[in-house]
């Protein structure tokens, strides 16, 4: 398979799970996967290490398999080590306790696999400034965020995912930007700052709805939700 094609087979994969197609997205996965075995080319391993986590991803998306998925990532972070792919690692890495969060796991039973994460995100931050990445580098600020935002630290974690943002939209990346807004609405929300919180919440759930992206609309709507309860509540009151 040419790298052209393994690419595209990735995007469309992605693409796919964003609108809940997951069949197709594994389809599509499986079939880069299998397309680049046999290529011993350096390329051809960075993506199969790329279409491993994109798989795991999919299947703790599905929610079904939460073992599968947790085997695919382990297997992406091997391509990925063997490969000294460190932005690639920063990803999986996260992701790792991501998906055993997701399987039911309490978030002091994950912590340390946060932690480790956090520190390969670090070596990932460093190597994306010195390319200027943008992309990356908002997602990997995005993920930071997170981690602070879950240890209940809501203003180190906004912080966080203000400099998320900025790099959002240097990259131009509408639904980083997107996911990133709805995490700073659920920051916002436990600081007290319901107003801010809306504007967020809305202005996520429009970007959603503009890429079709059903697993986030859902995120935003649920926020919006419990925003305008509040408000609801605070009018009655």
């Amino acid at each position: 398979m040419r790298r052209f094609e393994a690419e595209k087979l990735i995007k469309d994969g992605m693409n796919d799970r964003y609108q809940g197609k997951y069949p197709e997205a594994l389809d599509k996965f499986d079939l880069a996967i299998r397309g680049l075995a046999a290529s011993d080319e350096e390329w051809a391993r960075l993506l199969i290490g790329e279409a491993m986590h994109q798989l795991g991803v999919t299947l703790q998306n599905i929610g079904k398999d939460f073992k599968a998925a947790l085997s695919c990532l382990w297997s992406a972070i091997a391509y990925r080590q063997l490969l000294r792919d460190s932005i690639g690692l920063g990803y999986t890495y996260f992701q790792i306790p991501m998906c055993r969060l997701a399987s039911g796991k309490k978030v002091e039973d994950v912590m340390p696999d946060f932690i480790v994460a956090e520190n390969v995100m670090i070596t990932a931050i460093s190597l994306a400034a010195r390319k200027d990445d943008f992309k990356v580098l908002g997602d990997m600020w995005h993920n930071a965020g997170y981690i602070s935002q879950i240890q209940e630290s809501y203003e180190d974690a906004y912080a966080a995912y203000d400099k998320a943002l900025m790099y959002r939209r240097k990259s131009e990346d509408e639904r980083g930007r997107g996911l990133t807004l709805a995490r700073m609405a659920e920051c916002s929300l436990d600081l007290e700052n319901i107003s801010l919180a809306k504007l967020e919440a809305s202005e996520a759930l429009k970007i959603f709805r503009k890429i079709s992206d059903v697993n986030r609309i859902a995120q935003a709507e649920k926020v919006l939700e419990k925003i305008n309860d509040i408000i609801d509540k605070e009018r009655q009151e």
